[in-house]
């Protein structure tokens, strides 16, 4: 039986997912083409930030991708995937960066992330009911994000329930695509059990520093995924190394980036090779 968990205060330590893992200096921030909101809640107007390729029309029906930002579900802010956001419109895709609500604190130890999870299942339904509007194809939308981020939008994938009642819930909530960087993946980390994950779990991508605490969730992914009999389903690269929240800044943003663009290519959404240029630094490093 699917449940979700309250997070333990052992989700601290995802604060620094929105953080970059050593100190870079800052590049200029990419701007958003627009904003809207697609969600209110009470006062709160939640926004979608979307980055639209050049020439970019409403009767287009390219892929999209969606971000949630890391933080431990009680911070961080959408800034965070704008780059990632703005290279992925560089290649042709509509991208998006969403705001969430964060958790709220219910006693001395725990979050209830059940907000956030639902507010994702939210966005993902609303990009799908615009698809027209957006220019969008609402069959081929990869969701993705980082560190709690990464958890919030596997939790999109496979968990039932959470969803916002007033919404037309036969448009569908879950991801074609996930893309994980640093995800708590599994029980007493995570709002996730091992027993959510089955064969039609989404085709993933998922990327983690060796010297990141949730490298053993990444290995259990991908032995789950091996024994069950999906391995082709999943793929996990390791930086070594490299710490929670590694993805945020040079060098490793870029080899992400370049991962993320070669397999959202082999599923069609890219076409070519990445146009990220890479130094001959250190590699990721793919488990098999």
């Amino acid at each position: 039986m699917r449940q979700l968990l309250f997070i333990t205060a052992a989700w601290g330590i995802l604060v620094l997912g929105s953080q970059p893992a050593t100190a870079q200096k800052k590049a200029a921030t990419p701007a958003p083409t627009r904003s809207v909101v697609y969600k209110e809640v009470g006062d709160a107007k939640l926004m979608l930030h979307i980055f639209e390729p050049a020439g970019h029309k409403k009767s287009d029906k390219r892929p999209a991708v969606l971000f949630f930002h890391g933080g431990a579900f009680k911070g961080g802010s959408p800034s965070q995937f704008y780059w990632m956001s703005d290279y992925l419109a560089s290649r042709g895709m509509v991208a998006f960066s969403a705001q969430y609500r964060l958790s709220q604190k219910s006693d001395a130890q725990k979050y209830d992330a059940s907000v956030c999870i639902t507010d994702g299942k939210s966005a993902i339904r609303w990009v799908r009911a615009h698809a027209s509007e957006l220019g969008v194809d609402p069959n081929r939308l990869a969701v993705g994000g980082g560190s709690a981020g990464g958890t919030l939008a596997a939790a999109t994938d496979v968990l039932k329930g959470l969803d916002e009642k007033s919404e037309d819930l036969s448009v569908s909530s879950r991801p074609n695509l996930l893309i994980l960087f640093n995800p708590a993946m599994f029980k007493n980390s995570t709002p996730l059990e091992l027993s959510d994950y089955t064969k039609d779990m989404s085709h993933t991508l998922l990327m983690v520093g060796t010297k990141d605490s949730f490298l053993n969730d990444a290995k259990k992914l991908f032995k789950h995924s091996s024994e069950g009999g999906w391995s082709g389903k999943t793929k996990v690269y390791t930086a070594e190394g490299a710490v929670h929240g590694f993805f945020n800044g040079p060098p490793w943003r870029e080899r992400t980036a370049y991962l993320m663009d070669q397999f959202l290519a082999e599923h069609g959404y890219t076409k070519g090779e990445p146009t990220l240029k890479l130094d001959g630094g250190a590699q990721m490093e793919q488990l098999k």
